[in-house]
């Protein structure tokens, strides 16, 4: 079956927990593989799984989605808004600030109830201040649900964060290491919960002076967070 309906490329799919609906983000990707804000799409859409009805189309962000998670409970879905696509209204409604050149795209994870209610973006303004402000380099992207519902983690330009779903505690948990060797540093992405919530996986690469981007060994970092938690001040996720 082909599920037809975005006017766009389709840059993320995940089904719901329960295996009845398919939720799919839409944002136009070129020929060379990069985002156009012109996309006459940019929405997320939710698919019935048996019949093939599109359930519901979700616009209010109305810019290229390019990630996406959904509550184990099939109630919230957090995604990765590429701010800088954002209409002028939009930006003005959910207080995004403007490019300050063409490589900012302003990236960062929003929140909305699957019906379409509630839409807003995931982190506060307030809370931000709690992990080293809103504006990463690369954004702040990839957003993953804890098996409870009650917390999102992200990557947040080369750390990983971790934000309540109602945004407003948010905290770092992989912070931004630079490596002894001049030019070199760690970037922590695509974190992930284990279906426990216990740990959070990410994946290590290494940054050259360069800009040479490869995995660094293992690979792969692994946050225990009884262990973050006994030394932190905020409630445990």
């Amino acid at each position: 079956r082909t599920l037809s309906g975005h006017k766009g490329g389709v840059t993320c799919l995940r089904f719901t927990p329960d295996g009845k609906h398919l939720v799919s983000g839409g944002g136009w990707i070129d020929a060379l593989g990069r985002y156009d804000g012109q996309s006459l799409d940019n929405t997320l859409r939710v698919w019935n799984v048996e019949t093939g009805e599109l359930v519901e189309t979700l616009t209010g962000h109305k810019a290229p989605v390019t990630d996406l998670d959904i509550s184990r409970d099939g109630k919230k879905i957090t995604f990765e808004v590429i701010g800088q696509y954002l209409s002028p209204e939009a930006k003005k409604k959910y207080n995004v600030p403007d490019a300050i050149n063409e490589a900012d795209y302003l990236i960062e994870p929003w929140i909305v109830n699957a019906d379409g209610t509630g839409l807003r973006r995931l982190v506060s303004d307030e809370a931000y201040g709690l992990i080293s402000g809103r504006l990463q380099s690369g954004g702040s992207k990839e957003p993953d649900f804890s098996p409870d519902g009650r917390w999102v983690v992200f990557s947040h330009g080369h750390a990983i964060a971790l934000a309540s779903v109602d945004g407003k505690q948010a905290r770092i948990v992989a912070p931004h290491v630079v490596s002894g060797h001049e030019g070199v540093q760690f970037m922590e992405a695509d974190p992930t919960f284990s279906p426990d919530g216990k740990y959070i996986a990410a994946a290590s690469r290494l940054i050259t002076r360069e800009g040479e981007e490869r995995m660094a060994p293992p690979g792969v970092t692994v946050i225990d967070l009884s262990i973050l938690d006994a030394t932190a001040s905020e409630p445990a996720p």
